[in-house]
C-alpha cells in the first residue's frame, strides 16, 4: 500500500479565501474518497466471510487498505519571506512544518509496521554501494561507516575482507555498474549467497532504493540500482514533442526525409520503429530493457508488419494527434440503423483522471480486438466479429470513457459479451489509482438512436428477476423505453446457476481448491513457430502469444514464455521448472504449443517429446502436491480430419454459428499424410490412462486441442482455434465460473468452427483428475 500527504503549493499566488475554499474542497473529496473505500472493504470482507471460515492473518493479507491519507492539507508558499519577517516570525515556516510532519510520518511504525531500525550492517553496506554506484565507491569506503561490532553476523562476508578492510569478493575491487546490475553481480558485490541476497534486495526495493521486475521474463535476472534514472528515460521518451523526439541531433544516422517520415507515422498511426527506438536510448541502456517495461506498464505493444515480418515496430498511442477519422464515420454513422441498437457502457471518472490513462486503456485491450484503428482518444475495433468503438471525452467534471458496439436487438446477450471484457480491463486499470472516484453505466439505447443530448445512465448492474422486459426512460418523462436486454447485464446459463446458487454458499474449504495467492501461479508457455526445417514453420503462432497473454492477465498468473525449443530443450526446461519451489503459488498452468503426432508434441529439430513424461514432471514436485496442474495442448494428435456429421436439428444454422467459417486455414495440410511429422500436426499424445492409476497422477487437467488421431486447425492470420476459444471464455467468464464449466464452454465453440472451404472440423478433448473445484477467483464466484 501507500501512506500519502497533501500538500497545496502556490498559496502566495491566492487570496486567502480562495485557499479556504479549496482546501474545504479537497477535505470533502478526501472524506467522500474515505467513505467509499469503507463501503468497498465491508463489501470485500463480506464476500470473503461466505466462502471461506478462515483466521485474522488471511483477511489481513488481502482486506488491507492499498492507500491510506495521513494529516490535513498542507498549504505552501513559494515566495521566499523577506528578512524582516523571518525576524519577528513567532512560529516556524509552513515548509519546515510540512517537513517535520513527514519526517515524524515516516518514522511511524503503526503505518509503516515492517519499519526496522535495526538493520544487518551487510544490508546497509550493500545499500552504500548501490546507492554509489555511480562513482568508484568501494567496501572499503562504505565499510568505514558501518557498525563493526556487528562482525558476528557476517561470517561469510568476513573471508573477503582483507586485511587493509577492502572488500574484495574476487581478489579485485568491483566498481559498481551504472542503471542496471545482474543477480550474480549483486552477488559478487555483497559477498552474499543467493538465498542471504534476496531478502537484502526485498528490503531494498520496499524502501526504493532499487527497483525489481521479477514478474516480467526478460528482467527478472534484472536489479535497476539507478531508479532515478530509469525514469529519466521515460520522461525522455514521453513528452508529447515529436519534433524533439526526432531532432536530428539525437539521430545523426537519419536523413531529414526519414525523420519527417518518423514524425508523421508516431503522430498519425502511434508507430515507431524498434531501430529508431534503439536510436533514441542511451548507449548503455538495452532497448529491450526498456520496450519490456514498456509494454508491461501498457505503454505501447509490439506490431509485426505484414509486408515484412523482418520489420517490428510499436505502437504507442501516447503520441497519436489526429481526431477520429472522416472515413470511419461511414462504418460508425451517428445515427443507427433502424435495425440495429447500440449498447454502450460508461465509465464515469469524476474529478482527476490520471494522465494517460485512456492510452494504456487502449494498449490493454489490444489482445482482445482485432484490426484496429488508433487515434488521439478513440479506437476502432473488431471483436468477436463485431464493431466496436472506445472513445474518451471530457464531462463537466471529469471523464467519460465508453466502450460501444451495435447489432440486433436479438443479439443483445452477445453484445454484452463482446463490450464488457473491455470494461474489466479498464476497471483493473483504475485499481492502480485508488484516490479515483468513478461509476459504472449503461447509456440509454432510445437516447443513443434519437440523437439526445445528455443521454440518460442507467447504473450497471445485473439482472435480476424483478426486471420488466422494458425500461422507461427518464430523459423523455418516462414517455419511451427500451429494451431490458440492453441496460441490466445478462446472467449466462440461468437455469444452471439458478439450481446451484443456493449451494454455493454453503460451499466448504474443502469443495474447492485454494486460489488466493496473487500471482495465482506460474504459467510456462513453450511456442514453437520457427523450424529447422522451414516448410514447417508455423504462421499465425504469434497471434496465440497475445492471447496467451491476454489469458496470464486474466487469470493473474506470472508467465514465461520460452520460443522454438528442440525436444531435448522443452524436456530439459519441463524439469527444471518443475524443480522450482512452487510453495507461494496455489497452482501450476503449461501451455505447448507446436506440431505433433501420435508420439508426441515435436521440437524444433522435428523430434517429438512425450506428452505425458512432461506430465510426469510436474506430478513428482513436492511444493505443487494437492495444488491443480493445468496442461494446454495445442498440437495435431495424428492425421486423420474430421469432415464431421450433421447435426439435424442445428444444420440449417450452422453457417450463422461459424464466426470463423470463412477465415481458417490449416496448417499446410496438402500433405500432411505424406510426412511421418506433418506440418500441421503439433498435438499431445500420451494416453492419459496410463497416468491415471497412478497415486502421483491426482490433481491434474489437460486439455488438447483435438482428439486422438486427428489434426488440429490454425489459422494463419488470427492464430489457432482452441486458443482463441480459450482467450474469449476466460475473459468472460473467469470470475465468476468454474473451470470445468469454462472448458465444456470452449469445447461447444471450437466445435461449431469450420475450415475455410466448410469442410473439416475440430474438437478439443480434456482429460483430468481434479478432485475439487477450482475458481480463479472464489471471492466473486461465490458472491
Amino acid at each position: 500500500g501507500a501512506v500519502v500527504s497533501l500538500v497545496g503549493s502556490k498559496s502566495d499566488l491566492c487570496w486567502p479565501h480562495q485557499v479556504t475554499r479549496a482546501t474545504r474542497d479537497i477535505q470533502k473529496r478526501t472524506g467522500l474518497q474515505r467513505d467509499t473505500w469503507k463501503k468497498h472493504l465491508k463489501q470485500r470482507v463480506v464476500s470473503q466471510n461466505v466462502i471461506q471460515k478462515t483466521s485474522a492473518r488471511s483477511h489481513s493479507t488481502h482486506m488491507t487498505q492499498r492507500l491510506r491519507i495521513v494529516g490535513d492539507v498542507h498549504c505552501l508558499s513559494l515566495k521566499s519571506d523577506s528578512r524582516l519577517l523571518r525576524i519577528f516570525r513567532r512560529s516556524p515556516p509552513a515548509w519546515v512544518k510540512v517537513k517535520d510532519f513527514l519526517l515524524k510520518t515516516a518514522t511511524n511504525i503503526d503505518l509503516f509496521p515492517t519499519l526496522r531500525r535495526v538493520l544487518p550492517r551487510s544490508w546497509v553496506v550493500f545499500e552504500r554501494l548501490v546507492q554509489n554506484q555511480a562513482s568508484t565507491a568501494t567496501w572499503n569506503e562504505a565499510n568505514q561507516e558501518g557498525d563493526s561490532s556487528m562482525t558476528d553476523i557476517l561470517p561469510d562476508m568476513e573471508e573477503n575482507i582483507g586485511k587493509s578492510g577492502e572488500f574484495s569478493p574476487m581478489g579485485t575491487t568491483k566498481q559498481v555498474q551504472q542503471h542496471t546490475m545482474t543477480i550474480a553481480e549483486c552477488e559478487q558485490l555483497s559477498g552474499l549467497s543467493s538465498d542471504r541476497l534476496e531478502p537484502v534486495l526485498s528490503y531494498l526495493q520496499q524502501v526504493g532504493t532499487i527497483l525489481r521486475y521479477t514478474d516480467i521474463p526478460e528482467l527478472k535476472d534484472l536489479v535497476f540500482n539507478d531508479p532515478p534514472a530509469l525514469i529519466e528515460i521515460f520522461k525522455d521518451l514521453f513528452h508529447h514533442n515529436s519534433d524533439v523526439l526526432f531532432s536530428p541531433s539525437r539521430l545523426a544516422n537519419f536523413t531529414s526525409s526519414q525523420l519527417t517520415t518518423f514524425c508523421s507515422d508516431l503522430r498519425d498511426r502511434g508507430l515507431i520503429q524498434k531501430d529508431v527506438m534503439t536510436h533514441l536510448l542511451p548507449p548503455n541502456i538495452q532497448p529491450n530493457i526498456v520496450t519490456a517495461l514498456m509494454q508491461h506498464f501498457g505503454l505501447c505493444f509490439e506490431v509485426q508488419n505484414k509486408g515484412s515480418v523482418q520489420t517490428c515496430q510499436y505502437k504507442i498511442p501516447w503520441y497519436l494527434h489526429q481526431q477520429m477519422p472522416e472515413e470511419l464515420s461511414i462504418a460508425w454513422p451517428l445515427d443507427v440503423p433502424e435495425q440495429q441498437e447500440q449498447l454502450q457502457i460508461l465509465c464515469d471518472i469524476r474529478g482527476f483522471c490520471p494522465r494517460g490513462l485512456f492510452q494504456r486503456f487502449s494498449v490493454g485491450i489490444h489482445g482482445l480486438v482485432k484490426d484496429r484503428i488508433d487515434w488521439k482518444d478513440g479506437v476502432m475495433a473488431y471483436r468477436q466479429d463485431y464493431r466496436i468503438l472506445v472513445c474518451s471525452k471530457p464531462s463537466e467534471d471529469g471523464t467519460f470513457i465508453t466502450m460501444a458496439t451495435r447489432g440486433r436487438l436479438a443479439q443483445a446477450d452477445e453484445m454484452w459479451g463482446v463490450v464488457h471484457p473491455l470494461l474489466e480491463v479498464l476497471v483493473q486499470l483504475l485499481q492502480e489509482w485508488p484516490g479515483v472516484l468513478y461509476s459504472l453505466h449503461v447509456t440509454c439505447a432510445h437516447c443513443i438512436k434519437g440523437r439526445l443530448d445528455n443521454p440518460h445512465q442507467y447504473d450497471l448492474r445485473d439482472r435480476t428477476a424483478e426486471d420488466g422486459r422494458e425500461v422507461r426512460c427518464p430523459r423523455v418523462k418516462y414517455t419511451s423505453s427500451t429494451s431490458a436486454d440492453l441496460v441490466y447485464r445478462p446472467i449466462f446459463d440461468v437455469e444452471q446457476r439458478s439450481s446451484t446458487a443456493p449451494v454455493r454458499p454453503c460451499l466448504q474449504q474443502d469443495d474447492y481448491y485454494k486460489m488466493t495467492s496473487d500471482p495465482r501461479g506460474l504459467a510456462l508457455i513453450i511456442s514453437n513457430t520457427k523450424f529447422t526445417d522451414q516448410k514447417w514453420n508455423r504462421p499465425g503462432g504469434e497471434m496465440d502469444l497475445d492471447n496467451l497473454e491476454t489469458i496470464c492477465r486474466k487469470l493473474k498468473l506470472s508467465h514465461d514464455i520460452r520460443k522454438d525449443l528442440t525436444a531435448q530443450e522443452i524436456a530439459a526446461l519441463a524439469k527444471e521448472v518443475s524443480e522450482r519451489d512452487h510453495s507461494n503459488y496455489d497452482c501450476l498452468v503449461l501451455f505447448l504449443l507446436s506440431h505433433g503426432d501420435e508420439t508426441g508434441v515435436l521440437g524444433t529439430d522435428g523430434q517429438p517429446v512425450s506428452v505425458d513424461s512432461i506430465i510426469s514432471h510436474f506430478q513428482r514436485c513436492k511444493s505443487l502436491v494437492g495444488k491443480p496442474k493445468l496442461f494446454f495442448i495445442q498440437a495435431c494428435r495424428g492425421v486423420d480430419r474430421d469432415k464431421g456429421i450433421e447435426d439435424t436439428e442445428t444444420a440449417s444454422d450452422e453457417g450463422s454459428g461459424t464466426p470463423h467459417a470463412e477465415t481458417e486455414a490449416s496448417d499446410g495440410a496438402v500433405k500432411a499424410s505424406d510426412s511421418p511429422h506433418p506440418p500441421t500436426c503439433t498435438a499431445s499424445v500420451d494416453t492419459p490412462d496410463a497416468g491415471e492409476t497412478l497415486p502421483t497422477a491426482s490433481d491434474r487437467l489437460v486439455m488438447y486441442a483435438t482428439v486422438h488421431g486427428h489434426v488440429s486447425w490454425r489459422n494463419s492470420n488470427t492464430g489457432t482455434w482452441l486458443i482463441q476459444v480459450l482467450a474469449d471464455v476466460i475473459t468472460e467468464h473467469a470470475e465468476t465460473e468454474e473451470l470445468q464449466d469454462m472448458l465444456r464452454r470452449v469445447n461447444a465453440k471450437v466445435a461449431e468452427y469450420k475450415t475455410l472451404n466448410q469442410e473439416y472440423k475440430q474438437q478439443p478433448e480434456v482429460t483430468h483428475t481434479l478432485r475439487k473445484k477450482l475458481y480463479f477467483f472464489p471471492e466473486t464466484a461465490f458472491d
